[in-house]
């Protein structure tokens, strides 16, 4: 379903919920029977919607309870309730645990909804009306079961903190969904911003002057609040709907004709380390899965395993076979036919991969290898569309073809250019081996710009493949600093690298006027943790492919 539809869907909906506000009538506040259950409002089987009566404040007897119990269950099908109200009216929601059992404490289904809430569907014959606030006299709540679009996710907030709050005015939400960016919908006129609930620890502020039409990473799996809302005279809710991410299908706007070492293409090293098998530490080199790598525009991905062909980063495991790193980029690739993959593949942790990698391409019937590109010379992008173009950093089988070959001379720890027998290849690698003494990202940062000022500028380098790590390696002698301090900053280093990068672009990008050339760019944890990345240096690589930016920064 469409975006229009969905709002023809939500008005019609509120629609509903305003009739049968006028067609329900009023009942007296009575006292809470102890003897007996509660009464039970109901309706027909497969209702789409039912209403139930609630007084101004709780029943006498009660501390909380301003209505009968009312039944959500045998209602139609769907996923989801809208709640209507009259506008100057917020309430909870609680399951009576008293009857049948008598045994439990009521508990909130849902707290502090208003006019337009939604909340999951949920069936049971024991809710009742809970706290109500802001009415003049009894009040009917008209509950109405819809489906959601597929991803959409909803959170209710008040339009003002909570009591005894300085910022919260929702309850705590979760965005679940696998989608890398999410598109806000919530009332015109209205701002607020996004916090991360943290136990025991001060509350993170995420995001900022969110408002409708703006676009989101995913904070994926975090609990999250509304906060500080502005421009709200009445509870609101916002929709979460998910949200394509721009840097998706780049390549699919770039000249087929030009050469992959033409371009300017963001990738990452270690990329499999994103997995949660693999803790924070040395070996953790991405936050991130192949597959929202790959969404979020990164299209070079290093990949080193053992010969057992599972997916690691020394003696660190990532929970991953080579196979399935396959499935995730042969799909990305069915679903986005234009662009290609650059896929580097190293031994590690022992793995020469040679005699692994030869008998798994012999089974190429039962595995998913038909999509490589393994001519030694380097193509067009035209040419390995829908592609994945192997980068061999693996001794060659003595048969076959197997890819653009980098093992040969590769500069270990170092930078220098070679000539491959097809290709011109310039490597940027100094990331400090364990045993040195200096790990100096100040010495690594003009390395860096050294290479990709010849990527930029150089005539004689013009038919090189840039490949620019920035990226650099924890050591024995300063084994708290990680990769991600060097990549975004902690303990003292300086210059941090990946801010520092974003500085170099800018000084470049600012003053082209035409498409510039980086080369590949290989990094660190690329978009720190995708919702506070403020320097979009995946944004930056890819709009250098174009005179005017593709992806706008903001």
């Amino acid at each position: 379903m469409k975006t229009k539809k969905m709002k023809q869907l939500r008005l019609f909906l509120l629609l509903i919920g305003a009739v049968s506000l006028l067609a329900v009538g009023c009942d007296s506040d009575t006292p809470l029977d102890e003897e007996n259950p509660p009464a039970i409002v109901g309706g027909s089987s497969n209702d789409v919607t039912r209403s139930v009566t609630s007084g101004k404040k709780p029943k006498k007897g009660e501390d909380e309870r301003s209505s009968d119990n009312f039944k959500t269950s045998n209602m139609a099908s769907g996923t989801h309730f809208l709640w209507n109200c009259p506008d100057t009216v917020n309430f909870d929601v609680k399951r009576d645990y008293r009857w049948p059992e008598n045994n439990g404490v009521d508990t909130y289904f849902a707290r502090n909804l208003g006019n337009g809430s939604i909340t999951k569907k949920k069936g049971t014959d024991y809710f009742y009306i809970a706290n109500p606030k802001g009415a003049g006299g009894d009040f009917e709540v008209v509950y109405t079961v819809f489906t959601a679009e597929e991803g959409y996710e909803y959170a209710s907030s008040r339009h003002k903190p909570h009591a005894g709050q300085d910022h919260r005015s929702s309850f705590n939400f979760v965005l679940t969904g696998d989608y890398t960016h999410y598109e806000i919908e919530c009332p015109e006129g209205i701002t607020f911003n996004i916090h991360r609930d943290k136990t025991a620890a001060v509350d993170e502020v995420m995001l900022t002057n969110v408002k409708n039409g703006m676009i989101i990473a995913n904070p994926k799996d975090l609990n999250l609040y509304i906060a500080d809302p502005h421009g709200a005279t009445y509870p609101f809710v916002v929709t979460f709907k998910p949200a394509k991410s721009p840097a998706m299908d780049w390549m699919a706007h770039v000249d087929g004709k030009k050469y992959l070492y033409e371009l300017s293409i963001p990738g990452t090293h270690d990329s499999g380390t994103g997995t949660s098998k693999v803790g924070p530490g040395g070996s953790k080199c991405q936050n991130f899965s192949f597959t929202t790598q790959l969404n979020d525009g990164i299209r070079f991905i290093d990949v080193r395993m053992d010969d057992n062909l599972q997916v690691c980063h020394g003696p660190d495991y990532a929970g991953l076979y080579f196979t399935k790193v396959l499935e995730m980029c042969n799909s990305f690739l069915d679903k986005h036919p234009k662009e290609t993959i650059l896929m580097s593949i190293k031994g590690e942790n022992g793995g020469t991969l040679t005699k692994s990698l030869e008998a798994y391409f012999a089974k190429d019937s039962v595995n998913p290898v038909s999509k490589f590109y393994r001519e030694e010379g380097i193509p067009t992008l035209d040419k390995v569309r829908g592609k994945i173009v192997m980068l061999r950093r693996f001794e060659k089988p003595k048969t076959g073809k197997w890819g653009i070959n980098l093992n040969d001379d590769w500069p270990q720890d170092s930078s220098g250019e070679f000539f491959n027998g097809s290709n011109n290849i310039y490597v940027e690698d100094k990331f400090f081996e364990f045993w040195n003494d200096n790990h100096n990202s100040g010495v690594k940062l003009e390395e860096v710009k050294k290479a990709i000022k010849r990527a930029y500028s150089s005539y004689i380098h013009r038919n090189h493949m840039f490949l620019t790590f920035n990226s650099m390696a924890i050591g024995f002698w300063g084994v708290s600093h990680t990769p991600w301090k060097y990549a975004w900053g902690g303990d003292g280093i300086d210059p941090v690298m990946n801010p520092a990068l974003s500085d170099v672009l800018d000084g470049y990008l600012k003053k082209r006027t035409g498409p510039v050339r980086f080369g590949t760019v290989i990094l660190d944890f690329y978009n720190k943790h995708g919702y506070d990345d403020n320097e979009f240096l995946v944004y930056k690589i890819i709009n250098a492919n174009f005179k005017e930016d593709l992806i706008p920064i903001p």
